[in-house]
């Protein structure tokens, strides 16, 4: 299970975090027309990242650019927990999209259960990636 702990993170950061919104919030100069692409954006919404793991939605404040995600009750909260800070922490800056968003934003990721209880969150501060 750690093993696929490891997978989907990479998978989930990786794949949909990076290419979701980077280009369509740094074409906007408002914080209302980035909004607006948020909106979009979750009309697609939900969308399977891998086999455990479902992007749910998007929610954008004035700080914060936050990924709701619906994990499997087959995972771990404690493997989740254990392994997804270091890979967001390591892939993080090394993902052009994830770095220009960071540039603007603090990044959230929360993960929920089926029924929508808390299974845990991250988080990555503004300005996290130094050039």
């Amino acid at each position: 299970m750690k093993n696929k702990v490891l997978l989907y993170a990479g998978i989930a950061f990786g794949g949909i975090v990076g290419s979701l919104l980077s280009t369509s919030i740094m074409n906007y100069s408002r914080m209302s027309s980035a909004r607006n692409s948020i909106e979009e954006q979750n009309k697609q919404l939900p969308k399977k990242v891998d086999e455990v793991t479902t992007l749910l939605k998007m929610n954008l404040n004035d700080k914060t650019l936050e990924y709701v995600y619906e994990v499997d009750p087959k995972v771990s909260p404690e493997a989740l927990k254990a392994n997804m800070p270091m890979q967001l922490q390591l892939g993080a800056c090394k993902m052009p999209e994830i770095k220009s968003l960071l540039a603007h934003f603090d990044l959230k990721f929360t993960y929920q259960n089926p029924s929508k209880a808390p299974v845990a969150d991250f988080s990555l501060p503004k300005g996290y990636c130094k050039d």
